[in-house]
């Protein structure tokens, strides 16, 4: 933590860094400079652009999830009154190019290897392989998968009632989550895996999740 004086008002800089590449690390970002705009961000992000090969449900219960200030907007991928599903990676990387804008810094294909409480070990980085940084808290979104496993599909025909979690998309794609056997339909757009508790929840649970951890800093 360090400070500088503005007018005899001394502003203390608070540093966080985020490790992850899903939606609530993030949303975690976002929160944290609402909650304190003096706060500069580092966050970590493994995958070669945010949301690059993302395949985690986008199905919602109720449109905006977030303040449109989080995300730098979807165009023709915006939800309508109908929509019950968005892209889920074109909605990770909205919200990175406006965590971007606030002047958050994002390291993309950069593995950390070793934390502590207020120091980060990471390479990949720039031009330096291996680097370490000191940070005032650190959140680590990295999380163990979940052993249930869920299949899902993008399609434009399909017959809903064959399928228990369904979400629509503005653009006239259906999306689909189910376990079991492979449906062999030469209908999918795309195939998708993901391990977690509940396609219909997840997308929401990682706001909620990134909020909830950015409010934990205590002022």
């Amino acid at each position: 933590m360090s400070g500088f004086c503005n007018r005899n008002k001394v502003i203390i800089l608070r540093g966080v860094a985020i490790i992850g590449s899903t939606i609530d690390a993030y949303i975690c970002a976002h929160q944290i400079l609402d909650n304190d705009n003096n706060t500069t961000i580092t966050l970590f992000d493994e995958s070669a652009e945010a949301g690059f090969g993302e395949d985690a449900p986008g199905i919602f219960s109720k449109w905006p999830l977030i303040s449109s200030k989080w995300h730098s907007g979807l165009l023709l991928q915006t939800p309508n009154q109908s929509s019950t599903a968005v892209r889920h990676a074109w909605l990770l990387k909205s919200i990175a190019i406006s965590l971007s804008k606030r002047n958050a810094t994002i390291l993309l294909r950069t593995k950390v290897t070793k934390t502590s409480t207020d120091r980060i070990e990471f390479e990949g980085a720039g031009l330096i392989p291996h680097s370490t940084q000191s940070f005032d808290n650190i959140f680590d979104f990295r999380k163990e998968k979940s052993n249930k496993k869920w299949k899902g599909g993008i399609s434009t025909n399909i017959l809903e009632k064959e399928f228990d979690i369904i979400g629509a998309r503005v653009d006239g794609t259906i999306e689909v989550w189910w376990q079991g056997e492979n449906r062999n339909e030469e209908v999918w757009l795309q195939t998708m895996s993901w391990c977690g508790t509940d396609p219909r929840n997840a997308l929401e649970d990682m706001i909620e999740d990134g909020i909830k951890t950015a409010n934990t800093i205590k002022s």
